[in-house]
C-alpha cells in the first residue's frame, strides 16, 4: 500500500485558497474538551499493520486488530464504528474496506473488488460523508503495467461502488467538510469539489477539513503542517532533523490537530501552540493515518 507522505513543495505566495475566507477568531476562554479517542495504524518493519486507539493525552493505548493487515482507519460521524482498509480476506496488498465496532464484535465488509492476473486493485483512504450513508475512498488499480488512483464511494453497509473521478488517475487523501464539500489531492495540489464545481485551492497534500464551523483546512507540504485561515496558509508545525511531518487530522471541535511525525504521533493546537508527542515509535515501527473520534 502506498505510503502517503508529503512530496510537494512551493513558496508561500504560490498558495491561492478558493474557499470562503474564515476569520481567525479569538481563542475561547474555556479549554477544549480532552475526552475522545484517536485511532491510527501501527506499521512494523515486516510490512504488517494493525489498528490502535489512544486518548488525546497519550494514555489508554490499546490494540484493536487481531489481524495484522489493517490500516487507514476513519470514524463514522456518530463515533460508533471505524471504517478501515484491510487485506485480511484477499491477496496480500489487495485491500478491501470494512467497518467495525470498537469491540470487534461486528465487522462488515464494504467492498468486493474483482481480481484478475493482470488487474490488481486496492481500496484505501476511506472517509465517511457527514450524513453517515456513504464512504468515499481511493481505488488504486494496476492494469497492464499502469497504476491509476481514482475516487469512489460505497454505501456504509456495503454494495456496488460508484466512481467519482475519471481523471488520469492521480487522486488521493479525500476529506469531507460539514456541508459535504469534498477535498482531495492531485499532483501536489489540493482541490475542492462543491456545488458541482471543482477548484484548485492550495499547493500541498493530505488535506484535512475542519469539522467545526470555522471552515479551516489543514494540509502537509514539504514536510511541514499548514492551516489555511482563508488567506495565506500558516505553518503551524515544522519538520525536524529526524524527518518530515504528514497526515494532519482535526479534533472534533477544530481546536487541535494530530499528525504523523518521524518518531510517533503529535498533537498541536490549531495556532501551533502546545505541541506534544502522543505516541512513541519503537525501532522499525511507524504510527500512521490518525483519525480523531467525532464528539458524541
Amino acid at each position: 500500500v502506498t505510503q502517503r507522505l508529503s512530496a510537494a513543495s512551493a513558496r508561500t505566495e504560490d498558495i491561492a485558497p478558493a474557499w470562503r475566507p474564515a476569520r481567525r477568531d479569538a481563542r475561547s476562554a474555556a479549554p477544549a474538551a480532552r475526552s475522545g479517542l484517536i485511532a491510527f495504524a501501527r506499521r512494523t518493519g515486516t510490512g504488517t499493520s494493525a489498528l490502535y486507539v489512544v486518548r488525546p493525552d497519550g494514555t489508554g493505548l490499546r490494540r484493536l486488530s487481531a489481524q495484522p493487515v489493517d490500516f487507514d482507519p476513519t470514524w463514522t460521524p456518530d463515533g460508533r464504528r471505524l471504517v478501515f482498509a484491510s487485506s485480511r480476506d484477499g491477496r496480500a496488498g489487495a485491500a478491501e474496506l470494512y467497518s467495525r465496532d470498537l469491540a470487534g464484535r461486528s465487522i462488515v465488509r464494504l467492498t468486493r473488488t474483482a481480481a484478475a492476473t493482470d488487474d490488481w486493485s486496492a481500496n484505501v483512504e476511506p472517509t465517511v460523508r457527514p450524513d453517515g450513508r456513504r464512504v468515499v475512498f481511493v481505488r488504486e488499480r494496476y492494469r497492464s503495467g499502469t497504476t491509476t488512483r481514482d475516487l469512489y464511494s460505497v454505501p456504509i453497509d456495503g454494495g456496488a461502488p460508484t466512481r467519482l473521478s475519471r481523471s488520469p488517475g492521480r487522486e488521493a487523501s479525500p476529506s469531507l467538510g460539514r456541508s459535504g464539500a469534498l477535498y482531495f489531492e492531485r499532483d501536489g495540489w489540493i482541490f475542492e469539489e462543491a456545488l458541482g464545481q471543482t477548484r484548485r485551492v492550495a499547493r500541498g497534500v493530505q488535506p484535512a477539513k475542519d469539522p467545526s464551523h470555522r471552515g479551516l483546512v489543514a494540509f502537509a507540504r514539504a514536510g511541514a503542517i499548514y492551516v489555511s485561515w482563508g488567506g495565506t496558509p500558516e505553518k503551524i508545525a515544522a519538520p525536524t532533523a529526524a524527518g518530515g511531518l504528514s497526515e494532519p487530522a482535526w479534533s472534533p471541535d477544530g481546536e487541535r490537530l494530530v499528525y504523523v511525525g518521524p518518531d510517533g504521533l503529535y498533537v498541536v493546537d490549531r495556532d501551533g501552540g502546545n505541541r506534544r508527542r502522543l505516541t512513541k515509535n519503537a525501532s522499525l515501527t511507524r504510527d500512521l493515518a490518525p483519525a480523531w473520534r467525532p464528539a458524541a
